[in-house]
Order: structure tokens, then C-alpha cells, then sequence
């Protein structure tokens, strides 16, 4: 049909494991999975897209603190990104 595609996609299995899909909201249906990759066919056109990881290791103790420096400082930012409406996270 013209508007048939393929999809397939990479997860490892890694509750724990954060990617941009899973930081995007897309979930598989198993939350023991990540979603780490696509591969995307169209056959009507004969193109394929594709993101894929090419490399995957633990964060460092370096790059942990900078990223939970990060998140401390992105919870502390007042939002204003519509005048008039000022948010902040009290969870700190």
C-alpha cells in the first residue's frame, strides 16, 4: 500500500537505563526495556532512516555530578515562558 512502512526498534533490557526516547516519553510496553534505537522503512519510496547507538557505557562520577547539578539547577529555574505564568518546582 502507499502508505505501508516498517518499524523496528533496539531496547536493552535495563530498567534503570535513561535514553532520549524514554526521556521523550516513548515506552515500551515492558518498563524492563529501554528504547534505544529506530530503523524506519518506506517501502514505496525505498528509503530507510535509522538511529542507532553506537556507544554505551556507565556515566562517570565526573559526569553524574554535572548532570545531577543539572537537574538541581533546571528544579530551581522560574519558568516564564507564557507572561504572566511563574512556575517552580518545590520538590527541591
Amino acid at each position: 500500500m502507499n502508505d505501508t512502512f516498517e518499524l523496528k526498534m533496539t531496547m536493552i533490557k535495563n530498567a534503570n537505563l535513561n535514553s532520549l526516547y524514554k526521556i521523550n516519553g516513548a515506552k515500551f510496553t515492558d518498563e524492563n526495556f529501554c528504547i534505544v534505537g529506530l530503523n524506519i522503512y518506506f517501502p514505496k519510496q525505498r528509503q530507510r532512516y535509522i538511529e542507532e547507538v553506537n556507544a554505551i557505557r556507565p556515566l562517570t562520577e565526573k559526569e553524574k555530578a554535572i548532570c545531577e547539578s543539572m537537574i538541581i539547577k533546571s528544579k530551581a529555574a522560574v519558568v516564564d515562558t507564557i507572561r504572566g505564568v511563574t512556575l517552580r518546582d518545590k520538590k527541591l
